[in-house]
C-alpha cells in the first residue's frame, strides 16, 4: 500500500491548510498564534510559510519574465506596423508600393521613437552612464612654447631687450601650467 502522506486527498488537505496559514500570516497573525490554532509547532509554521513565500516569489519572477516578454512582443508588433510608413516602404496586399505623405511618415517616425524610448527604459538604456574623463593641462605644444619662449627670453636678455608684452603674458600663462597632469573624477581608487 502507498504512503498515506502522498495521497491526493492528503496533499490537497495539506495545501489548503498551508494556504490558510499564509492567509493568517499575511493578515497579521504571529507564528505562535497560527501554531496555536492548528495545534502544530512554531518551527513547522515558520518552515511552511518561508517555503510558501519563496514559492510565491519564484512564481512572481516567472510571471514578471512572461509579462516582460509579452510587453516586448507588443512593442515589436507596433514597430513592425508603423515601420513601413515611417520609412516610406509601405506596400499593399499585392506588394505594390503605396504612396506615403511626408506628414504620415513623420507621424509614424515620432511614434516609433516613442516605442523605442519605451524599450530603452525597459532595458535601462536611458539611465545615465558614468564617464571617466582624463584632462591634460599640459602637452607637447605647451612644452614647445616653453622652450621657444625660453630661447626668445635668453636672446632678449643677451641683447638687453625685454620680452614683448604679448610674449611675456604667454610665457606667464604657459609657465603656470604643469608639464602633464591627469585627473580622474573616480573616487573609488
Amino acid at each position: 500500500m502507498g504512503d498515506v502522506n502522498k495521497s491526493t486527498r492528503v496533499q490537497l488537505s495539506r495545501a489548503q491548510k498551508h494556504g490558510e496559514w499564509i492567509q493568517l500570516y499575511v493578515g497579521g497573525a504571529t507564528y505562535q498564534q497560527i501554531a496555536d490554532i492548528y495545534e502544530v509547532s512554531v518551527s513547522n509554521i515558520k518552515e511552511v510559510i518561508a517555503r510558501q513565500l519563496s514559492d510565491a516569489q519564484s512564481r512572481r519572477a516567472h510571471l514578471a519574465d512572461h509579462a516582460l516578454n509579452l510587453y516586448l512582443e507588443r512593442l515589436e508588433t507596433l514597430l513592425a506596423a508603423h515601420w513601413p510608413t515611417a520609412t516610406k516602404t509601405l506596400r499593399d496586399d499585392d506588394g505594390n508600393p503605396v504612396a506615403v505623405s511626408n506628414e504620415d511618415a513623420d507621424r509614424a517616425a515620432r511614434f516609433i521613437v516613442r516605442v523605442l524610448d519605451r524599450e530603452a527604459k525597459l532595458f535601462g538604456f536611458d539611465e545615465p552612464q558614468r564617464v571617466d574623463i582624463t584632462v591634460r593641462a599640459g602637452d607637447d605644444l605647451d612644452d614647445e612654447l616653453r622652450r621657444l619662449i625660453g630661447q626668445i627670453g635668453a636672446a632678449a636678455n643677451a641683447s638687453g631687450q625685454p620680452l614683448p608684452p604679448i610674449l611675456d603674458s604667454i610665457a606667464t600663462e604657459v609657465a603656470a601650467l604643469p608639464a602633464e597632469t591627469d585627473t580622474d573624477d573616480d573616487d573609488t581608487d
